[in-house]
């Protein structure tokens, strides 16, 4: 069985089973005019029948061992005359047994009894009794229902109540004193954490009152599973077209909040009239499991037609109209307490919005999101798979389509991880087999290396690490080879996540853009083999995603940039050799001398180049700089690495105040601020957030919310980027539904910063240097020149380098200065030097020369 399968088991699945909940049209034995009285006829042999001196209607199951009810069996000597009275049996093994008509009036459980022919044939006789007679429909009662609240077999149900159960009383009330001494129990019941189903005559009442007329029979069904009782009009219900039963439907959305599951068979419903000295309400019976369904883990669909016959049956007794109708719910405690859990509804996201926000997403009312419109939430996956009527119906593609992308990943790949007290964590089961781990200190600062992992458990290095930051996978010494056109080779990982490329090229030169050929026929997978059919001139390569590419570097400041090309090691038909990347990855960190730098500010991408600007980080004291490079992933547009992260400058002590609403709480991601890995539990997020904190410690830094696809395949079976894409677009249509609903707040105060980001410009700095070391003849400057010498010198000489220059991107000055060189020293030149630099930022900037700043860092001599 896979994870994903045993998760949804475990989380999701309500085994409706377990209640051993049934509800049939009894067989009739007798004449419907003419009860039996003393022995019946049932298949041929005489029954003797409860007692000898009623008359009973009697009715048989077929086919049905009793056991499955929860019913006693007889076990031997099936031809003992031997019957169970169906109060007695309630009280005795907590389970609730009814006998109701069709306009939904309970017959008294006192004179319903029970018994049997043979193994798997029972039989049900309700007494007919004169005075019964007067006061009930007698011989209109056909319907039995079983329950047995699985709640009762947990240990301990009863928690600090005495325990209860299930109990029964039953008796005709004389007079008031007698109703005062019903009432009494009733209310010590209810203290002992019991709800009450109180009968008048067989007709629901919501409580027993001096106004029931004397004489009356009164049932009473305590029921110590019972959490609450709830009362929604019907003509304030909402109407939709289900989907899944092809019928109009109620919404009955619950102003509530759901902590788990809260599965519809633990309910109990009645139609009742909201006025009246004695309200009266009849059973609501769900003969088919279209009647009532889950739309939500708190919300329900009811047929409509149902309700409205159900009610149009009670109005016929006690007159007015379906508009001063009531729907009555019960809750009940479940076997399974299943707390929610994160799936592919998103629902947890749904149940932030204000209470009239959320039923009008549901019903379409102003607001549309397909995804939680109710007639696609009763048709879901999630509910398809916790209304599963056994274990076997919960395959891997629906466990998988119910939890969802964001869900497996959350619950299997959770990282980083925080230490506790002791030195040893729990590694996510993703990571425990060779995968990468990183480790942080006490102040965020990465330590400087990869560790392998091994096992649930991962020791830490010393009482310095504060987090450990995991990354699936390990890698390679090299990356592979080229396959031809028609070979057929075998899969390093065939149950994990790969992706297989193909492009065009003339030897060992790519000539064309590589494209994706797994899972075409020009790729076909048979187990762990993979036989290629490609056009002539083309070759294949095969990207794992459990092959990170992990690696450090030393740079040198000499030059004047931190300018590097992306590699990796790898056969491109002329031996095993470094290449520079020709396939971006999805996810990139830079690191800094060990702070993770942030994209389009202290680095920048002209793929598979990467350029540092950031000046911050620099280790003065040294020419060399430690760069540490991880990636994961593949994307065919290079424009989209690192997609997924959200980048950014502390606003007031909040991250992403960037007008629009971020889901983040079912995702794994890392949060770094100032290059230092933060505390997910201590961040301010602005979509709640608008708190003034001009004083905050943090204000103006930059941050990253990095985050990358977590390969999820070795869970679901299923390939992670198809799951992957799904969740991203239910996130995005969620975004934007709560960007209308739930803007974020807005903040009029202005952001006080301590200082500005410092960054340097890589073609001003090398401009400089080549000016100073003569690369660039005096004669270009100390002559006349206008802007096309300096456009010229551009396309001849820094178009590249101009490319991750952060004169060229939009960035706040308030937040960022951008200096004219990596150096912190002055840097002295001659007046015509420094006239050329001044009028090559201009053009640059675009006639904004003082974006890039030139004062106190280059001097002009005389």
């Amino acid at each position: 069985m896979l994870h994903v399968q045993r998760f949804a088991i475990d989380h999701i699945y309500c085994a409706p089973g377990q209640d051993r909940q049934f509800s049939f049209k009894m067989v009739r034995v007798n004449k419907k005019q003419y009860p039996a009285k003393g022995t019946v006829m049932v298949y041929n042999t005489g029954k003797e029948l409860p007692n000898k001196t009623s008359f009973f209607h009697v009715f048989t199951l077929g086919n049905i061992p009793p056991s499955i009810l929860n019913l006693l069996t007889q076990k031997k000597h099936w031809y003992k005359d031997v019957w169970v009275r169906a109060s007695d049996d309630m009280e005795l093994r907590d389970y609730i047994l009814k006998i109701y008509n069709d306009q939904g009036v309970m017959f008294p459980r006192q004179h319903v009894y029970y018994s049997f022919i043979d193994q798997n044939s029972l039989l049900v006789a309700i007494e007919s009794l004169p005075w019964l007679r007067g006061a009930y429909p007698v011989d209109s009662f056909e319907y039995m229902h079983v329950y047995s609240n699985a709640y009762f077999n947990k240990p301990g149900y009863h928690g600090s109540f005495e325990r209860i159960g299930i109990d029964h009383s039953f008796q005709q009330v004389s007079n008031n004193l007698e109703k005062v001494q019903l009432q009494n129990q009733i209310a010590y019941a209810r203290s002992q954490g019991c709800g009450v189903f109180i009968y008048v005559n067989g007709y629901w009442t919501p409580d027993l009152t001096l106004n029931i007329p004397d004489s009356s029979y009164v049932e009473i069904v305590y029921d110590q599973s019972v959490i609450e009782t709830e009362l929604h009009a019907i003509n304030g219900l909402r109407t939709f077209d289900s989907v899944k039963d092809d019928c109009v439907k109620y919404l009955l959305f619950r102003d509530t909040t759901a902590s788990y599951i809260e599965y519809q068979d633990d309910t109990e419903i009645y139609i009742a009239e909201s006025s009246g000295l004695v309200k009266k309400g009849v059973f609501f019976y769900k003969h088919h499991e279209s009647v009532m369904r889950n739309v939500t883990d708190k919300d329900y669909s009811l047929r409509s037609s149902y309700v409205n016959n159900m009610a149009q049956e009670l109005c016929n007794v006690t007159g007015g109209g379906l508009a001063d109708k009531t729907i009555v719910m019960y809750r009940r405690k479940s076997g399974r307490d299943m707390e929610l859990k994160y799936s592919a509804l998103k629902l947890h996201e749904l149940y932030k919005l204000p209470v009239d926000a959320q039923r009008d997403v549901i019903s379409s009312a102003g607001y549309s999101l397909d995804s939680l419109r109710v007639e696609n939430l009763e048709n879901s996956d999630y509910f398809r798979l916790a209304s599963a009527s056994s274990v076997s119906q919960v395959t891997p593609e629906l466990a998988t389509a119910a939890v969802g992308y964001n869900g497996v990943s959350h619950y299997f790949a959770q990282t980083p991880v925080k230490r506790g007290s002791e030195l040893t964590i729990e590694v996510a089961e993703l990571y425990q087999g060779n995968s990468l781990a990183f480790e942080y200190d006490n102040d965020g600062l990465f330590k400087g290396q990869a560790v392998l992992t091994n096992g649930p458990y991962y020791t830490c290095s010393g009482p310095d690490v504060r987090f450990v930051e995991f990354m699936y996978g390990q890698t390679p010494s090299d990356f592979g080879r080229l396959y031809e056109k028609d070979e057929t080779f075998t899969l390093l990982y065939p149950q994990d996540d790969y992706v297989i490329l193909a492009a065009y090229f003339d030897g060992s030169v790519r000539q064309s853009t590589w494209t994706k050929v797994s899972g075409t026929s020009a790729a076909v997978q048979t187990g762990s083999t993979v036989t290629l059919s490609l056009p002539d001139g083309q070759k294949a390569k095969v990207i794992y995603m459990n092959q990170p590419n992990v690696y450090d570097l030393q740079l040198s400041t000499d030059d004047g940039v931190l300018y590097f090309p992306l590699t990796c090691q790898e056969d491109r038909g002329l031996g095993m050799m470094t290449y520079h990347l020709d396939v971006a990855p999805e996810s990139l960190a830079v690191f800094l001398n060990n702070r993770r730098l942030t994209q389009g500010l202290g680095y920048f991408i002209d793929f598979p180049y990467v350029c540092i600007t950031s000046k911050k980080y620099l280790n003065t004291d040294s020419p060399v700089q430690n760069v540490h490079v991880r990636m994961s992933g593949v994307t065919l547009d290079s424009s989209k690495i690192n997609n997924l992260e959200v980048r950014g400058f502390v606003n007031h002590g909040a991250l992403s105040r960037n007008k629009r609403y971020d889901i983040r709480d079912d995702r794994v991601y890392s949060v770094f601020v100032d290059g230092l890995m933060q505390d997910k539990g201590q961040i301010y997020w602005s979509e709640a957030d608008n708190v003034v904190r001009l004083n905050h410690a943090q204000n103006g830094l930059p941050y990253t919310v990095a985050e990358s696809m977590i390969p999820v395949k070795p869970f679901t079976g299923v390939d992670t980027v198809r799951l992957f894409e799904v969740s991203q677009a239910t996130n995005t249509k969620i975004m934007n539904l709560f960007n209308m609903v739930m803007p974020e707040p807005a903040i009029d105060q202005f952001n006080v910063i301590g200082s500005a980001y410092i960054v340097y410009s890589p073609v001003v700095c090398k401009l400089i240097g080549d000016i100073l070391t003569g690369v660039i003849p005096s004669t270009l400057y100390t002559t006349p020149y206008d802007d096309m010498t300096v456009h010229t010198l551009i396309e001849t000489r820094y178009k590249s380098l101009l490319k991750v220059d952060p004169v060229r991107h939009a960035m706040p000055d308030v937040n960022v200065e951008i200096q004219p060189h990596i150096s912190n020293l002055v840097v002295n030149m001659s007046l015509l030097q420094y006239r050329f630099v001044a009028n090559f930022v201009r053009v640059i900037t675009s006639n904004n020369p003082s974006k890039v700043e030139l004062s106190g860092r280059l001097s002009v001599s005389t």
